[in-house]
């Protein structure tokens, strides 16, 4: 009999809300490899004032989207008093549960991504209806900053009511233990798959050394990511060596000044911004380049490494994420900081080095295949149902 679950993420790509196309490939990953029946519903409750007048009208009701043979349960909600989004989610987020119910019938288990807000929102299902949930966190909240003794509170009382929480790297779990408080067995770690699309992939001919070399960097355009940083290290290359390119992928709130930065620097002759990519596209992005370039701050787990990786391709990166267990003289370079001085001292080891892409590529497989993800989930919930 197929275990049927319904997954809440926090996030999801609709007409109010962006990201989140990861919750959607693992879904589709338990379904065809697990064979569970899996459905997603979201609440997308979102203030008025925020909503432009013209999509005023068309801004409440439930949309259900059909993808990969998985239901996608879209609520849009309006809500109109400042401060009360997890608020309008819980209530939101209920009455869309129970219209799923009528058409599916109760699940067997909720599989909530993120605690904010998805784990609210399970947690107060759970309660009132008795459908036990699982939590896997991917948030980076927990790395950041310290979190309010209300906060932690409340994000431990999620933990502690859901059958098991699994974070999406080593890191991640030790900030959560440390800001909750909560009980080391409590939480596990499941690393994020890669997609279908770079699963097992043949890969292009490298020939060494390549000509252009191309650098690729994807990743929302935000300040923490440090692509000024890899444009500046970038510019320092290319005074040396004018056969290399640099590809940056995606978009976000620095993306001019990012441009700009370029131009003032007179390179902008070396880079391609190619703006937001989907996955065919970050995919194809890849099979076109030589090497991944990040720099972020701070990581949960860095899918667009794992996506790199399982194309083959060398990275350098930040210690951030799951980056220090991964990466090693084989398959890229670690960067104490991201410093301009950093990412270019990298970059020039990159150039020189010929790697064996077919290994880095076997390597990642091994641990971010989707097949490998579907047996950890399963034997996670076996074991918390044996308990």
């Amino acid at each position: 009999m197929k275990r049927h679950v319904l997954v809440l993420p926090s996030f999801l790509e609709c007409k109010w809300s962006g990201g989140g196309t990861f919750f959607r490939e693992q879904a589709v990953i338990m379904s065809q490899l697990a064979g569970w029946e899996i459905n997603m519903l979201m609440p997308c409750a979102q203030h008025v004032l925020k909503i432009r007048r013209r999509k005023l009208l068309m801004a409440s009701g439930i949309e259900i989207e059909k993808q990969n043979g998985i239901e996608i349960w879209l609520g849009f909600y309006p809500y109109y008093l400042p401060r009360k989004n997890r608020q309008a989610w819980k209530y939101f987020g209920e009455e869309l549960f129970l219209q799923y119910v009528k058409k599916h019938g109760m699940p067997e288990l909720i599989w909530a991504h993120a605690i904010l807000n998805a784990g609210y929102l399970a947690q107060h299902l759970s309660k009132k209806y008795g459908v036990p949930y699982f939590i896997h966190e991917h948030l980076s909240m927990y790395l950041k900053q310290k979190m309010s003794g209300f906060l932690c509170h409340r994000v431990k009382s999620v933990i502690d009511g859901a059958v098991y929480c699994a974070a999406v790297g080593e890191k991640l779990r030790l900030a959560m233990l440390r800001q909750t408080g909560a009980e080391e067995d409590k939480i596990c770690i499941i690393y994020n798959p890669v997609g279908f699309e770079f699963t097992d992939v043949t890969l292009p001919k490298h020939d060494f050394p390549p000509s252009p070399f191309i650098f690729v960097s994807t990743a929302y355009m935000r300040a923490e990511k440090n692509i000024n940083k890899i444009i500046q290290a970038f510019a320092m290359i290319v005074d040396e060596n004018k056969n290399v390119r640099l590809i940056i992928g995606g978009n976000g709130n620095e993306e001019n000044k990012l441009k700009n930065l370029a131009k003032d620097m007179h390179i902008m002759d070396y880079i391609e911004f190619v703006g937001k990519q989907n996955r065919q596209q970050i995919y194809e992005l890849l099979m076109r380049a030589n090497a991944f370039v990040a720099a972020s701050d701070y990581e949960s787990c860095g899918v667009a490494l794992l996506e790199a990786l399982s194309c083959g391709l060398p990275a350098i990166t930040t210690k951030v994420g799951i980056a220090e267990k991964i990466i090693n003289h084989e398959n890229g370079i670690l960067i104490e900081s991201p410093t301009d001085k950093n990412i270019a001292s990298a970059m020039r080891v990159i150039l020189e080095r010929n790697y064996e892409h077919a290994d880095i590529q076997a390597s990642a497989m091994a641990k971010f295949h989707p097949k490998i993800f579907a047996q950890q989930v399963q034997d996670t919930l076996c074991a918390c149902e044996r308990k």
